[in-house]
């Protein structure tokens, strides 16, 4: 799973935002959106660590 990941993570490197997508075909257009999504579940999680975090620490400060 982790390899899955890394290989995800290294297809996610190559992508350039703005970059001319006429010259991928249909198969790399769907493959890219995968790496897209799997990148962005990742954002999110990292966000919701972060606030479990910060609310973990206001609650210490409230009591």
């Amino acid at each position: 799973m982790e390899q899955d990941a890394d290989a995800v993570s290294k297809k996610t490197a190559e992508i350039q935002l703005g970059e001319d997508l006429d010259l991928l075909s249909v198969e790399e257009l769907k493959e890219r959106i995968t790496c897209l999504e799997v990148e962005i579940d990742r954002f999110r999680q990292a966000i919701d660590a972060k606030l479990r975090v910060k609310d973990d620490a206001e609650a210490i400060f409230r009591t």
